[in-house]
């Protein structure tokens, strides 16, 4: 894979399990991932937070404002999410805001029980 900073984006339904998240995370994530970017919007869930304390992942929480700027370098586009959310690309998204200016894509959106995960590498900054 690319060097640089990797970051697992994760879009996730209210109410997700940490279960559901973790079976994906493991199931995806390249090594060296340290950093978790989730919206804003799911602050509250619990679910998130017990994941990323099992897999230790930190979280960086995405706003709103930031997610939307990456919406148009993201590689899929869903018509529920952006119906459900207002974003059409959540993971994608936030795993781009959190690996910062220049970042891309390398793990696609993944798709999990009620959760999605993408992984982002930093532009080399």
């Amino acid at each position: 894979m690319k060097e640089g900073h990797y970051v697992a984006g994760l879009g996730a339904r209210p109410g997700v399990g940490a279960d559901d998240i973790v079976a994906l995370l493991r199931a995806v994530l390249p090594a060296g991932v340290s950093r978790l970017a989730v919206p804003v919007f799911r602050l509250g869930e619990i679910g998130i937070l017990h994941a990323a304390e099992a897999l230790g992942l930190e979280i960086a929480w995405i706003a709103a404002e930031a997610l939307a700027e990456r919406q148009k370098d993201c590689m899929s586009h869903s018509a529920r999410a952006q119906a459900a959310v207002g974003f059409s690309s959540v993971a994608e998204g936030c795993a781009l805001v959190g690996a910062g200016v220049g970042s891309t894509i390398v793990v696609p959106k993944q798709v999990g029980r009620n959760v999605t995960c993408a992984v982002a590498v930093s532009g080399g900054d």
